[in-house]
């Protein structure tokens, strides 16, 4: 099982005087650190708890962060300890920062035609371009999140395709192409 503590790395000086406050991920006596985006002052940390000290401005707001962000490391690792398969401390990282990053439709589907280029599956990325194009157009280029694809979602889509005289295999083209893009994006995480 991998320990979490959270540390100001004083190692790292930051442009503005502050250092990082990151995670330690210890595997198998193996640390890795995670930058969590904050940063304090060495004199505003209380070494000994590990956590802002009382004089810090944003005490509180910053030990409701920290916790959150130690809350989704746990996460991350009770995954995959439920997953019953060896794992090491960078996939605890690389998990945890995807897990983190919010991503979006547009921008997951850019990532897929990019990857499918690289490998010169110029077809397929055409494909993903035109479901793109064809959602693009549907939310009136304004991009939308994984959660907000549901069966009501689906089903609005379906029909602006139906009134514009799409052909049935056409339109089962793209929600192909979208199921396998919202597949793509659960591997992930």
């Amino acid at each position: 099982m991998a320990t979490i503590k959270v540390l100001l790395r004083k190692a790292k000086l930051l442009k503005n005087g502050e250092h990082p406050i990151v995670l330690r991920i210890i595997k198998d006596r193996k640390a890795k650190f995670v930058f969590t985006g904050l940063t304090c002052p060495e004199n505003l940390w209380d070494f000994n708890a590990n956590k802002p000290g009382k004089k810090h401005p944003n005490k509180f707001e910053l030990e409701l962060f920290i916790s959150k962000k130690i809350a989704d490391a746990q996460n991350v690792i009770l995954k995959l300890e439920n997953e019953q398969k060896e794992y090491s401390g960078e996939q605890i990282k690389k998990k945890y920062k995807s897990s983190t990053k919010k991503i979006t439709v547009f921008l997951f589907f850019d990532e897929i035609v990019s990857n499918l280029e690289k490998t010169n599956k110029i077809g397929n990325a055409k494909i993903y371009k035109d479901c793109k194009r064809m959602l693009f157009n549907f939310r009136n280029g304004i991009d939308l999140s994984f959660i907000d694809i549901d069966v009501s979602f689906l089903k609005k889509f379906e029909r602006k395709f139906l009134e514009r005289g799409v052909t049935g295999n056409s339109i089962s083209v793209y929600m192909r192409t979208l199921r396998s893009v919202f597949n793509k994006a659960i591997e992930e995480g």
